[in-house]
């Protein structure tokens, strides 16, 4: 189960569809807060493998639901996109996939395809 969490109406859309036509087989549940995500995380946990997530979501930042999810499910990986300074913040706090809101839908389901396929190894990236 894949979550996305964008206030962009559009995005979100636009990410829902691409991700279940890449992923045909994986649910996919997309939300506008970080609250209503980490509700979900924790409902369906360990289901969720992986959140999509702006940089800023009605109130909270990208951050602080990355460091919210992290320090409850470590497993669960983590995409942001965000603008060039946040990038390197992110970066600091350790969030390993960090993609400008510009990067093509076709880049992002690379990348997603790349962490799906690194779960199924025993090493995790």
């Amino acid at each position: 189960m894949f979550l996305i969490i964008n206030d962009d109406q559009y995005r979100k859309i636009d990410l829902n569809m691409a991700l279940e036509k890449a992923f045909p087989n994986t649910s996919i549940v997309a939300v506008e807060h970080g609250e209503s995500g980490i509700e979900l995380i924790d409902r369906f946990y360990p289901k969720i493998k992986l959140v999509l997530s702006a940089i800023y979501v009605n109130g909270r930042t990208g951050i602080q639901i990355f460091q919210e999810i992290h320090n409850r499910f470590p497993e669960v990986e983590f995409i942001l996109t965000s603008g060039l300074f946040a990038r390197r913040l992110c970066k600091h706090v350790g969030i390993k996939y960090i993609l400008s809101r510009s990067t093509p839908i076709k880049k992002l389901i690379e990348i997603v395809k790349k962490i799906i396929g690194e779960k199924k190894c025993p090493i995790i990236a």
